[in-house]
This record gives C-alpha cells, sequence and structure tokens, in this order.
C-alpha cells in the first residue's frame, strides 16, 4: 500500500511539472501571422516621393514592447525590383492586431515593390513573441517603381485625382463592359494617348516626328480622350484569362527645343473587372427535337462571329434534395447541382457548335428521354487552352417527349417546365447528423484553456492531500 501511494504520488507531481509550462506559453503560441497586404497607393507604377503602405495582420490582438505605438523590434526589407537593394522599413505603427509600415519610393528605384522579409517581436499573455520569415506571401496592390528622368522644364498633367471604374451592361443574350477615366484636367495644347495591353512591363510607342507624334496604329485598344463616361467597350479584354493595365501617356511640344516631348502619365495601372455573371446566367441553352440554340452573353463579337465549341452534359437528377431547393429558389441551389453533375455519370457528353445567328443540330436524338423526368445540362465553353477566361454553367432540365412534339429538353424557368415532385413531407425525414465535433481537431482555444487550469488546479490540490495523508499515517 505504501508504495503504491508513493508512486501515484510521483505521477501527479509529474504531471504538474509537464503540463503547467505548456499551459504558460501556450498563449504565445497561438498567436500567427494572418496576412500581409499592400493596402495604398492603388496598383501602378509611381515615381520619388511616393509612400507605400504595408499592413501585417495577426490572429490576434498584439500588445507592445514598449511604451508608445512602435515595438522594440519590427521592421520588413524591402526591395525594388529583383536586383534592388534591399532596405528596412521604418517600426510599424501598431493597432490591435495590425502592425502598418509606411516605405518612401526614393531616386534610382526601379521596378516591383517586393517584401524579402519581416522580424517581428511583441508580447502577448506577458510572453515574448517572435516572428520571422523570408520571401513571405504578400496580398494586395502591386506598386512598381519607375523614377526615370523625363524632360524638365515642362509642367506634367497630375494625376493624383484620377479614377478608373468599369462596368457592366447586361441583357438576356449580351453584355458589354465598359471604361470610364476620371479625375484628368487636360491642359490646354498637350495630347494624350491611353490606351490597354495585357503586360505590365511599359510598351514601347512609335512616334511620328510631328504634330500628334504617336503613331496610334500602334497602340492597342486606343481610347481616345478623358470625357468622364463610360465611352469605351473594351470587352476583348474582360474575356480574356489575363490581367490587363492602363497605360496614359502625355504629349507636349518643347518650345526650347521646338520638339514634341512624351511622359507616361500613367503606367502599369491594373483594370479591376466587374463581377463574372453568376451561376445560371452565363449560357443559355434551348434543345429541341430540331435544333440545338446557345446563347454566351460575356463572348465577344469576335468569338461569336469566328464561333466556339460549347461541351454539353446531359444527365439525369435522382437527388430529391437538390430538386427541392431548386424549387424552392434555395441561393445554393444551382451550386449544388454544379457538384452533382460534375460527378455523377451522364447520358451524353458531346460538343456544340456556338456561332453567331447559327442554330446548330438537335442533340436529343443522341440519347433516350423519360417524359416528364428531369435533367442536368452542364456546358463548358472552350477556353482554347486557358487563353480566354472560363465559362461555365449548369441548370435543370425537364423533357417533354411525345409522338407529335418529339424530344425536347426545357429549362426550370421556362413556362414548359411542370414540377411534378410529391409534397416534401411524404418523403422519410433525413438522417440527423451526428455531432462529432467534439472529438476532432483542436479544442476551442477558450475552453483548452480554461480545461488546462482546471485540470492543473485539480493535480495541486491531489497532490497536497497525498502528501497530507503520506505524514499522517505514516505512509
Amino acid at each position: 500500500m505504501r508504495k503504491t501511494t508513493k508512486i501515484l504520488l510521483l505521477i501527479l507531481i509529474a504531471l504538474t511539472i509537464i503540463i503547467m509550462p505548456q499551459y504558460a506559453v501556450k498563449a504565445a503560441q497561438t498567436v500567427s501571422l494572418e496576412k500581409i497586404e499592400i493596402m495604398s497607393p492603388d496598383t501602378g507604377t509611381y515615381g520619388a516621393e511616393q509612400k507605400i503602405k504595408v499592413a501585417l495582420t495577426y490572429t490576434e490582438n498584439i500588445q507592445t514592447l514598449a511604451t508608445g505605438n512602435a515595438t522594440t523590434s519590427d521592421s520588413i526589407s524591402y526591395k525594388f525590383g529583383d536586383n534592388g537593394t534591399v532596405r528596412q522599413s521604418e517600426k510599424g505603427i501598431l493597432s490591435g492586431k495590425t502592425l502598418t509600415y509606411e516605405v518612401t519610393i526614393q531616386e534610382g528605384d526601379m521596378g516591383k515593390f517586393i517584401i524579402t522579409s519581416y522580424n517581428i517581436s511583441f508580447l502577448k499573455d506577458g510572453e515574448t513573441v517572435s516572428k520571422t520569415e523570408n520571401n513571405p506571401e504578400v496580398t494586395g496592390n502591386v506598386i512598381t517603381a519607375d523614377t526615370t528622368e523625363t524632360p524638365t522644364g515642362l509642367t506634367w498633367t497630375d494625376i493624383s485625382k484620377m479614377k478608373i471604374e468599369t462596368k457592366a451592361e447586361d441583357s438576356n443574350v449580351t453584355r458589354d463592359v465598359y471604361i470610364k477615366i476620371s479625375g484628368i484636367t487636360e491642359i490646354e495644347g498637350h495630347h494624350y494617348y491611353a490606351f490597354l495591353t495585357n503586360s505590365s512591363t511599359k510598351p514601347e510607342i512609335q512616334l511620328t516626328g510631328s504634330y500628334n507624334a504617336i503613331d496610334t496604329d500602334t497602340i492597342t485598344a486606343y481610347l481616345s480622350s478623358f470625357t468622364g463616361n463610360y465611352g469605351y467597350n473594351v470587352k476583348e479584354f474582360y474575356e480574356l484569362n489575363t490581367d490587363t493595365y492602363l497605360y496614359i501617356v502625355e504629349e507636349q511640344l518643347n518650345q526650347e527645343t521646338s520638339k514634341y516631348e512624351n511622359k507616361f502619365i500613367v503606367s502599369n495601372y491594373k483594370i479591376t473587372w466587374p463581377e463574372r455573371r453568376s451561376l445560371g446566367t452565363r449560357i443559355s441553352s434551348y434543345f429541341f427535337s430540331e435544333k440545338t440554340s446557345t446563347f454566351i452573353p460575356e463572348l465577344s463579337s469576335e468569338r461569336e462571329n469566328k464561333g466556339v465549341n460549347v461541351n454539353i452534359k446531359v444527365g439525369k437528377v435522382t437527388d430529391l434534395n437538390i430538386l427541392r431547393a431548386i424549387q424552392r429558389g434555395d441561393s445554393d441551389c444551382l451550386s449544388k447541382l454544379l457538384e452533382y453533375a460534375k460527378t455523377t455519370n451522364g447520358i451524353y457528353n458531346g460538343p456544340v457548335l456556338h456561332k453567331e445567328a447559327t442554330e446548330a443540330p438537335t442533340i436529343t436524338d443522341k440519347f433516350d428521354l423519360v417524359d416528364e423526368a428531369y435533367y442536368y445540362v452542364y456546358m463548358l465553353v472552350d477556353d482554347e487552352n486557358g487563353k480566354y477566361y472560363p465559362i461555365e454553367d449548369v441548370s435543370l432540365y425537364q423533357a417533354l417527349v411525345g409522338d407529335t412534339v418529339g424530344k425536347n429538353l426545357f429549362d426550370y424557368l421556362d413556362d414548359n417546365f411542370k414540377w411534378n415532385l410529391e409534397d416534401e413531407g411524404t418523403t422519410p425525414p433525413t438522417e440527423t447528423p451526428k455531432d462529432d465535433t467534439t472529438l476532432q481537431g483542436k479544442l476551442p482555444q477558450t475552453g483548452q484553456t480554461a480545461l488546462i487550469v482546471i485540470s492543473c488546479a485539480g493535480l495541486v490540490i491531489l497532490t497536497i492531500i497525498f502528501a497530507k495523508k503520506i505524514r499522517k499515517y505514516s505512509i
């Protein structure tokens, strides 16, 4: 008995020693970096003296190591361009769980702004935490420095209030995308050339050597002026699966030399596009016994005229939960149908040619249809090996089959579509999902901390009780 009691006492003491240090450092270990984001200015190319703000956000609020808003040991290292000199920032400004840094483009800086590393130390629940990482992942705006000398003695247009906006105008069968450039006050006698490219590298411009010295025939998507209106349809850029950049060149006559000088006043400005059309509105398809028709609003006129292949997959829908979700109009009903269509075997899978003012042959004669049964149709436009932004869509159809009408599929929004599901209450209820969250993964931090504290306290109390018993009974 004495031996057993002593062994239990030693076990309790050992457990206390093991658990207590873990609890002491736990709070510090849970803090991690959530993201590094370049906050300002907007994506683009900037000259000397432009300030750049970078925010490091942590998963929890942190404390400073000294008085004031700056920690005693924190900085980011950065450079401009792959071959630029690495410099170190000033201390960051702390607010809650975010440290914000400000750096300045200097004369001689050229190339993309790159954060090469960060080194941060802070307090969390009394413990010092250090975080260091080389070549971290960075989100937010993309800033490029260009401090190339420009002709002196000339006045160039102020673009500090420039605003670039895009919008989409939709109909059932088309979508046009427009760009608006505003906030630039043109200087009388100066010429401006705004154009779009798919490259972040400043393009070469050709000069004619005379009035209107820039050859606009060499410029892609030339935008002639800044009207402040949505005057330019740029759908051919919107449909590409790559970034689009705005450049603006200003030209003026140098009175001293009688020569025309020019300068890129805007370079590498990344265009932000309107959101893509939602699921269920990207492709409209009609499947009749005599023909197949498709409408794809996001295609440009060029692709419409050339023609594109749309792969069509048809399959029967037997999942009542999905059917009822579509009938109710649940917000995620088509997302569920899309997953179902991609993961189940279909009864047909093949291409249909989409071309402006052209109807394709029927496909309903290539597979069997059951009258009034439900089918999914999954549609995927050929993106030419990733050149174009991918367009996929899905919808629910119902078969209408008969000797006089032939074989047809009608979309669930069509008047010919008739729901024939039984009342929802007549089907067996779905099984209540098991709650297994208490046995998987980590416990929530608050509960885990409380559990550790209670366990430690219990171990200490048991240790004291056993110790008293040993003294009392001389065990």
